[in-house]
């Protein structure tokens, strides 16, 4: 289905409609409208296609073929006649900083599209809105997270290519490696978690970090906890891990967050996907206070033995996003993800390294947040 709204104006001569072309597509988050302030609808919700690759074409003659801008729009094209036009949307974008992102199928390697066509008759602005064709809505979906998180925080980085594969047989699931497909940088996302934004942010943010520093944070989950929740046995939310680990990951659960949660407001939530407790398979969690379960100072309150060198993915979520957010004269997430690139933390030593590192803004509200969220 192809839904357009012609921007009214003035009958173009036939030979020169200048008709600048805007792109909005439909995406599903599944895990939406739980609290947080952007892309609240779970359900097939109308986008800005923000810098989406297109091909537009006319009487068999290429007439654009670019990405748009960061409104999904192509600029005044007074080379375009009235009539039909046909346009072809790839599954690839290009948004803050020049940061790219490109999606391809993990197996066969296709970069997703849609085709369609439009009716130009006036000058002014045609809005084209489309719904991805069902092969390759996948890949829009995961296009307009990862696009919308980049577009908001871009990590300090530019011209950086975000390599996305999408449908993923791997049984580590969603993940991000350092040496992936053909020895880049990748995300890989599991076919179940294409729609789930959080999930989708979670991973980009990974790559962001790793793009910041030039190499991947230290991120030892090898601890395996007897006394705190671990899904499925692997590091979560609530599992006392080493500290790198935790501090890796929260920041991670941290960029998901900050990007669909508005940082002038304290309060915050996310969407967490595994079952953490055996009997919730999709909790709610507040990245500003305790709720239900997710107590704060998780690991001193929840788990056993010393905390020292170890902490939990929910208490270091939380102290970045206090950093965020309390107060005043409050840094900006690429703030926090240099200050996390320089920390240079190793295995258990990450709230040290965070501690020496700290400085400015940051170093001012850090000791606070550290210290109400039980880092040690």
């Amino acid at each position: 289905m192809t839904v357009a709204t012609i921007g009214l104006g003035i009958m173009a001569n036939p030979a020169n409609a200048a008709v600048k072309l805007c792109f909005n597509y439909y995406s599903t988050f599944t895990d939406a409208g739980i609290g947080e302030d952007y892309h609240t609808s779970s359900s097939a919700s109308s986008r800005t296609a923000r810098g989406l690759w297109v091909k537009v074409t006319q009487n068999g003659t290429t007439k654009f073929e670019d990405y748009t801008d960061l409104n999904g729009c192509t600029g005044s094209l007074s080379q375009l006649n009235t009539g039909s036009i046909s346009y072809k949307a790839y599954a690839s974008a290009k948004v803050s900083r020049g940061n790219k992102i490109w999606l391809n199928d993990d197996a066969s390697g296709t970069r997703g599209y849609h085709s369609g066509t439009k009716t130009i008759s006036s000058t002014g602005t045609t809005n084209i809105t489309f719904t991805p064709s069902s092969n390759y809505r996948n890949q829009f979906d995961i296009l307009a997270a990862a696009s919308y998180a980049v577009y908001r925080n871009s990590g300090a980085k530019s011209d950086k290519l975000y390599r996305i594969r999408s449908n993923t047989t791997s049984s580590s699931g969603s993940h991000f490696k350092t040496s992936g497909h053909n020895g880049n940088p990748t995300v890989y996302m599991y076919s179940g978690h294409s729609n789930k934004k959080f999930v989708i942010v979670h991973e980009v943010g990974h790559m962001l970090t790793y793009f910041n520093k030039g190499g991947r944070w230290e991120n030892d989950c090898g601890f395996k906890s007897t006394s705190c929740p671990a899904a499925a046995g692997a590091h979560s939310m609530a599992s006392k891990e080493n500290n790198s680990c935790a501090a890796s990951e929260g920041f991670a659960h941290f960029y998901a967050a900050a990007t669909y949660n508005n940082a002038s407001q304290d309060d915050c939530k996310m969407h967490y996907y595994k079952n953490e407790f055996g009997n919730d398979s999709s909790p709610i969690v507040d990245c500003e206070t305790s709720n239900g379960a997710f107590v704060t100072k998780y690991v001193e309150n929840s788990c056993v033995g010393s905390p020292t060198g170890y902490s939990t993915e929910l208490d270091y979520m939380r102290s970045f996003w206090d950093v965020l957010t309390d107060g005043t004269n409050n840094p900006c997430v690429n703030d926090i993800v240099t200050w996390g690139s320089n920390a240079n933390w190793g295995k258990s030593n990450a709230t040290t390294r965070l501690n020496s590192t700290a400085s400015g803004t940051i170093g001012n509200k850090w000791p606070t947040a550290r210290d109400n969220n039980g880092l040690n």
